[in-house]
């Protein structure tokens, strides 16, 4: 395709020694690369609990994730890209990052949550021409 590369960063938000961003460089070559962070508001939100009542995202994680994504943020910026940080679920944000039969690239995930976003975000990207 001739679409843009899309990064779907989770829970590898480092980039020196990230697999995932070394093969969108190389499947890029002529193509747009775009680095993306899709913080979903079902896991991410204020309110949401875990299954036993907890917040899911408590406030020393978020400072954490917080910052983490700001330094990221930064290095990207510092090497002349972007890292656009979405406060949406995923299959509303690949779909329209990745248009005009582009391509989302994904590390491999085992919590059945993230599982369940890969799979909606695989459907929307389908319907929107483009792949994970």
């Amino acid at each position: 395709g001739s679409g843009p590369v899309v990064v779907w960063l989770r829970n590898e938000l480092r980039l020196g020694d990230n697999p995932l961003i070394s093969r969108g460089l190389k499947l890029a070559q002529q193509r747009p690369l775009l680095l993306a962070v899709c913080l979903d508001p079902r896991e991410f939100g204020a309110g949401v609990s875990t299954s036993l009542g907890s917040p899911k995202v408590g406030s020393a994680r978020r400072q954490f994730l917080e910052e983490a994504l700001a330094d990221l943020k930064a290095s990207v910026a510092h090497r002349g890209s972007e890292l656009f940080i979405c406060d949406a679920a995923p299959e509303e944000v690949l779909p329209a990052l990745a248009a005009g039969g582009g391509v989302v690239l994904a590390s491999s995930e085992a919590c059945p949550e993230e599982i369940a976003a890969e799979a909606r975000a695989a459907k929307a990207l389908e319907a929107a021409g483009a792949s994970l």
